[in-house]
Formats: structure tokens, C-alpha cells, sequence
């Protein structure tokens, strides 16, 4: 091999190891100086996991505008899964067809809705709450699941209680406006019911004329314990019961 072919590739050899050290000189300035910077935190999760208002073991989980699109596809999917559960409660502790309110049967009526409030109470959302205190929206302080529930809830009280409205009675009433099962409520009793003072004295003549009926002793309990739970409703005193009674002794 001639000379200058050999020297030729000494100096491409030598191109090539200097490159090769330089790069690693390069390398090893960048790791230096990286060394010398503060270490960070852990990088931000682009969608952070749900916190302990946000998981959907959690009864009453919140979620704001801040939330990320995982946080919300999650609460969406709760709320809706808590929904069906209460749309399925609901048609099996309804499955009875409601007393049709008449012009004449308002006592009677009023036992059916006031039993039905009794049966939902889900997440701390009660129908009672909604129907005989006059709930007309749900609290501020609700969490949007029970915020839904409040609604669905809502919803099924004024269907249920605009369903056992006879034809005369929905004839007579004004108009509703808004779907809302208090304000329904409270028109239909300041409209065609008696008041407290009433109700309760028809309920003490009542209690005070029931009789055994031969040997059907099962009868004759079921009814007197439906007049005790009509009276517990009714928040009497001792000294409204007192002067019921007076009252009553004045007819015999």
C-alpha cells in the first residue's frame, strides 16, 4: 500500500477520534450543569387523579369548573348510575295505584302521598324534606349528584300526586307553572283540604267510635294503628287531644 494512502487514513482517524471525544467533552458539560441545577418537583399530571370529594366512592362527590375532562366524564357516569338505581327504587316502593282525590275524599287522599314520602330517602335527600317542608329547590350546600337526585325525586312526587288528581279536581285547580311537587302539594291541600284543627278532631271521633267488629281482632288493630300513624302526622299535643275530647263529650 503506498504511503500516502496509508497516511491518508491515519488523518481520517484520527478526524474521527477527536469528534468522538469532543462529543463526549460535550456530553459530559451538559450532565455537569444539569447536576448543578435545584431539582424539580414531579411533573403536573395533564389529568390528575380524582380527590376524595371526586371519587365515586364517595357519597356525595362535587365536581367544578376547575375539574379535568376524566373527572368529569366520571362524575357524569355516577350521577347517572345513582339515577337508575333511584328510578328503579321508586317503581318498586310505587308499584300501588294512588287514592283518586274527589271532592269529598281529601282525608282519605292525603294518606297515600304522605305514606309514599316516607319510602325515598337516598343520599340524604329525603321526599319528606322535599314534600311536607316545602322544599321548592334543592339546598345550596347539595353536591351536583345530590343536587340530580333532589330533581328526580322531585319529578316523581309531581307526576305521582298530578296522577291521582281526579278530572273534576285538575278541572277546579288554578294552572301550574313549574313542575314542582311542594307547590303542588300546597295547592291541592289549601284548595280542598280541612285544617289541622279539623283533621284532627274527625280523626279523635273516629279513633273514639271504632268497635270490634265480631272476632276480627287483625282488622280492627290495622285500623287502629293506621289512626295512630295518621295522628303522629298530625304533631298533636296533650292539650289538643284534651279539648278534642271535651268537645267530642259535648255530642253524646
Amino acid at each position: 500500500m503506498p504511503d500516502t494512502d496509508i497516511k491518508a487514513m491515519l488523518a481520517q482517524l484520527t478526524a474521527s477520534v477527536s469528534a468522538l471525544m469532543q462529543n463526549q467533552a460535550e456530553q459530559g458539560r451538559r450532565l455537569d450543569a444539569l447536576s448543578k441545577l435545584a431539582p424539580r418537583d414531579a411533573p403536573e399530571q395533564i389529568y390528575p387523579s380524582l380527590s376524595a370529594e371526586d371519587r365515586t366512592d364517595d357519597p356525595s362527590p362535587r365536581i367544578d369548573d376547575s375539574q379535568t375532562p376524566i373527572a368529569v366524564d366520571r362524575e357524569e357516569a355516577l350521577i347517572e348510575r345513582e339515577l337508575q338505581k333511584l328510578r328503579r327504587s321508586i317503581k318498586d316502593l310505587w308499584k300501588h295505584k294512588p287514592t283518586i282525590l274527589t271532592i269529598h275524599n281529601f282525608i282519605a287522599w292525603k294518606t297515600n302521598p304522605l305514606s309514599d314520602t316516607s319510602l325515598i330517602n337516598v343520599h340524604d335527600v329525603s321526599s319528606y324534606n322535599i314534600l311536607i317542608k316545602g322544599q321548592q329547590q334543592p339546598p345550596s350546600s347539595y353536591s351536583r349528584l345530590r343536587r340530580a337526585i333532589w330533581t328526580a325525586i322531585n319529578d316523581a312526587l309531581h307526576a305521582r300526586i298530578l296522577k291521582s288528581l281526579s278530572v273534576e279536581i285538575r278541572k277546579i285547580m288554578p294552572p301550574q307553572r313549574t313542575k314542582n311537587a311542594a307547590a303542588l302539594w300546597e295547592s291541592v291541600v289549601t284548595g280542598f283540604g280541612i285544617t289541622k284543627a279539623q283533621e284532627r278532631y274527625n280523626l279523635l271521633r273516629d279513633m273514639c267510635a271504632l268497635k270490634l267488629e265480631g272476632s276480627d281482632y287483625m282488622s280492627h288493630q290495622a285500623q287502629w294503628l293506621a289512626y295512630i300513624a295518621a295522628l303522629d302526622d298530625l304533631d298533636v299535643t296533650v292539650d289538643d287531644i284534651k279539648h278534642d275530647l271535651f268537645i267530642l263529650s259535648l255530642r253524646n
